[in-house]
């Protein structure tokens, strides 16, 4: 069967049959298929696509090239499950979701790809980790998965090897975004690990290769629908990619950003709404919990008595890398010699994103590939990334005030030689060092910085003041909210009077936010049920709402000298 012949049908939009497919598979398999033949069967492929039969048979094709795994003989006590998502900017979701499962009971043998176009890799990711294999033999794999319950490798050389061929030829030649493509390519790996059920991760939107929801849908039916045949329930949840998902993009950094998350020192929002929602979903399918709420709960646990964490460090070590990279991460990750902010020139509302851009952006760093085999920079990236909504300026009053002081007093010759030094200082904890000095020197803890949560006071009564209406904060009375403090016992309101240290408000509000039923105006920390009530009903009158965005004043309004 010549190949030219089976690329030239599918050309000219003809149907192919099982046998052609598996001869054109069996050609890349033996190398007897060029890269230039394979680069023209993708493009027809990407323009005339395929019906589900043939994807059905490429798929197939694509299994049959290499192994497959039968969990059966490993006796793992627990449901194969796994996830895979069709690629997005800052999408560290995989290294946050597969130790999240298994500390839930689930067994999670995840095989995961590089870089794509604008997209990051969750291999890529993980290569940033020093001494991690992110390609191990069958059998090493099988010992990892069954004890550990999770392992993101990369596609070895006997699952489905034939895709990562096709796969790399994809990346640069404009056809990542073809549906028989992608659905072949995800499900060939998918089902070669011998999964019990998969979930898949459709992403939609400018950030996404599925740029609409009707192409989004077209994609989940079609790997639905095929994995369905091969013997794999599978479910789809449709995210959106109109934004960054998390706060940073780039290998190193997003691995930082999966240790805050798994850690609970940060949880972006939506990032987290992301990961509940399909390590949920994989619960659920796997049988691992019977409701939606039972599963929000063990997963939700998993986090807080940090048994996640602790097996993403045992996957980490199982597969080469350090043993105590949780512990001492800043001193594995690579970080960037150069680390600059990015200020608008003008304030304002974010309003749109392009998210291919900022995507296109660490390529452009050398974080993500423009060729096949491009050695990745692992440091660079992005960090703090902005949302759509929230209020940008040029300004922080940190920032002004102090570097001024180093202006007046001599130690800074210019504003950018003054602001350097300050940011310096923040960075290599040297600020943080003095104050912990000066607290010890005046009397306070020697170890006051790492264990404040055992010397600060803490409220027994803790409570979010929420908004009966949604809109934009325009208005605020900070008087009326300073004397809210009053009220809670944290200032006077008498000469003498004796303070309640642990009360306040946090999480305040600001002019041009947008409040609803979700992110509540700030939380009250009371002594008493009754005056956290009395405070919550009392905030709420100090907030005006409007319809519309409200730019949000200056900080800092005028120098004088």
């Amino acid at each position: 069967m010549l190949v030219k012949e089976i690329i030239r049908k599918k050309r000219d939009g003809g149907e192919l049959s099982e046998p052609e497919i598996k001869a054109l598979i069996e050609g890349i398999s033996d190398n007897t298929v060029s890269r230039e033949q394979i680069s023209a069967f993708t493009m027809a492929v990407y323009f005339r696509s395929m019906n589900p039969a043939e994807v059905s048979a490429l798929t197939r094709a694509m299994i049959n090239s290499g192994k497959k795994i039968n969990w059966q003989q490993h006796d793992l006590g627990g449901p194969v499950v796994d996830k895979h998502s069709t690629g997005g900017v800052g999408d560290k979701v995989s290294l946050m979701l597969a130790p999240m499962i298994a500390a839930c009971g689930g067994y999670v043998p995840m095989i995961s790809g590089r870089g794509l176009g604008h997209t990051g890799g969750t291999l890529d990711k993980m290569e940033a980790i020093p001494g991690y294999v992110t390609t191990p033999d069958l059998t090493k794999l099988a010992q990892v998965v069954k004890k550990v319950g999770c392992a993101i490798i990369g596609q070895t050389a006997d699952l489905a090897p034939v895709d990562g061929v096709i796969y790399s030829v994809r990346d640069v030649t404009a056809t990542v975004e073809s549906v028989a493509l992608i659905t072949a390519s995800i499900l060939s790996k998918k089902i070669s690990a011998g999964l019990d059920a998969l979930v898949m991760d459709i992403k939609v939107g400018p950030g996404a290769f599925m740029k609409t929801e009707a192409e989004a849908e077209e994609l989940a039916s079609s790997i639905i629908e095929t994995a369905a045949e091969n013997g794999v329930p599978t479910h789809a949840i449709l995210t959106s990619m109109e934004e960054v998902l998390g706060r940073t993009a780039g290998n190193a950094l997003e691995v930082r950003e999966t240790l805050d998350y798994l850690s609970g020192q940060a949880r972006d929002p939506k990032l987290h709404e992301v990961v509940m929602a399909l390590t949920s979903e994989m619960l659920l399918l796997s049988k691992l919990a019977s409701n939606r709420q039972e599963a929000e709960a063990k997963l939700q646990a998993v986090l807080d008595n940090g048994k996640a964490l602790e097996i993403f460090s045992e996957m980490v070590a199982a597969l080469g890398g350090p043993i105590d990279f949780v512990e001492k991460s800043d001193q594995y990750l690579a970080m960037a010699p150069v680390i600059k902010p990015v200020f608008v020139k003008e304030s304002g509302y974010v309003s749109d994103i392009d998210v291919r851009g900022v995507g296109n952006l660490i390529v452009k760093l050398g974080g993500g590939r423009s060729a096949p085999g491009q050695v990745l920079d692992m440091a660079v990236g992005l960090t703090d990334i902005a949302r759509i909504g929230e209020y940008m300026d040029a300004e922080k009053i940190s920032s002004a005030l102090t570097s001024e002081m180093l202006l007046l007093s001599k130690l800074a010759s210019n504003r950018q030689e003054a602001e350097a030094k300050l940011q310096a200082v923040l960075d290599n904890g040297k600020a943080l060092e003095i104050f912990s000095e000066m607290v010890a020197a005046l009397g306070g803890p020697i170890d006051f910085v790492e264990k404040s949560d055992q010397y600060l006071a803490m409220a027994p009564v803790i409570k979010p003041v929420f908004v009966k209406e949604s809109g934009y904060v325009s208005d605020i009375d900070v008087r009326g909210v300073g004397n809210l403090i009053v009220k809670l016992g944290g200032g006077r309101s008498a000469p003498g009077q004796v303070l309640d240290m642990a009360v306040g408000l946090t999480d305040i509000a600001r002019i041009g936010e947008y409040m609803d039923a979700e992110k509540p105006l700030g939380v009250v920390h009371a002594r008493t049920e009754a005056g956290a009530n009395q405070i919550i009903a009392d905030m709420r009158a100090c907030y005006s709402l409007s319809d519309q965005p409200q730019a949000s004043p200056a900080v800092i309004r005028k120098l004088m000298t």
